[in-house]
């Protein structure tokens, strides 16, 4: 019985890969459960600017046009490999 519960309890290698897998997984549920949180409070803000009137329902529209400017005008300086498809370089 003894060498039984030797062999299911293991020894630290045994367990170490368990361990880092296990440690991975809470940190998965850890960043999911914020991930979810931060979303539920950004759905709140978008909700609260769009319903306040004086035609702040509007500003959704402005925001997402200027964020791809700005993310074009980025991209060329800060990711110069990221031109698009291989197939049409020259």
């Amino acid at each position: 019985m003894l060498r039984r519960s030797r062999v299911f309890w293991g020894s630290l290698s045994l367990w170490r890969p368990r361990l880092v897998f296990w440690c991975g997984a809470l940190a998965i549920g850890v960043i999911s459960v914020g991930f979810a949180k931060l979303a539920d409070l950004a759905q709140k803000a978008f909700s609260g600017i769009t319903t306040s009137g004086d035609g702040m329902f509007l500003l959704p529209l402005a925001i997402t046009k200027a964020g791809f400017v700005i993310s074009a005008y980025l991209a060329a300086p800060l990711f110069p490999n990221a031109q698009g498809s291989s197939l049409h370089r020259t």
